[in-house]
């Protein structure tokens, strides 16, 4: 899909001052992109359609009543774009410092009202929020296996995963129980956006 106004205004509804904010996002990101990693430099000249888009798509999936959570946060995808296009609440969770600084920094410059917890997701509470999103973090089993002891029945997950998804699911199969929905990613035509409930780990395996 194409970075532009015109599309994510009919796409998403965003509005011109939220898609500045995003532009700002974009300008800055590139600047401390200087100074430490925050995505792959194959997509810096892409980083509309890569990485905001594919962050963007996620809103249909988000109720207005929901609380996000977004673990392994780095550069802000998808939980900063969630947060300045118009989700509340929205808190972020990183553990390197350098990043947590430019999120820091994104969130003054663009206005973004949300939370961000420098630290290991192993020793925050996420029982008050209902959504958890991730991108680029983990493998299904290995972050469910995380996650086991905080996922309570109301939690959902928000996955934005590539083409070796179906594997991954599988592999975590053997060791959760849990409900699926894989919808067709809007930015490569072999990745998803998965919808994860109703986790609980197998008794016996």
């Amino acid at each position: 899909m194409n970075y532009d106004f015109e599309t994510l205004s009919y796409k998403f509804g965003v509005s011109r001052e939220t898609f500045l904010h995003l532009e700002n996002y974009i300008f800055h990101l590139k600047k401390w992109q200087e100074k430490i990693n925050l995505v792959s430099r194959t997509t810096l000249e892409v980083i509309g359609e890569r990485h905001i888009v594919d962050s963007l798509q996620l809103l249909p999936f988000v109720a207005a009543s929901d609380s996000v959570v977004d673990i392994g946060s780095g550069a802000g995808f998808p939980g900063m774009v969630l947060s300045i296009s118009g989700i509340f609440p929205v808190t972020l969770v990183e553990s390197d410092l350098r990043k947590v600084a430019f999120l820091r920094e994104i969130a003054r410059i663009t206005r973004a009202p949300v939370t961000i917890i420098g630290s290991r997701i192993e020793i925050v509470d996420i029982a008050s929020f209902s959504v958890v999103t991730c991108r680029a973090f983990m493998e299904l089993r290995k972050l469910l296996m995380l996650l086991e002891k905080k996922l309570l029945p109301h939690h959902s997950l928000l996955l934005l995963k590539g083409e070796n998804y179906g594997t991954e699911i599988e592999e975590a199969s053997r060791y959760f129980e849990f409900t699926y929905e894989n919808v067709p990613s809007l930015t490569h035509p072999h990745s998803v956006v998965s919808r994860v409930t109703h986790i609980r780990k197998r008794t016996s395996l």
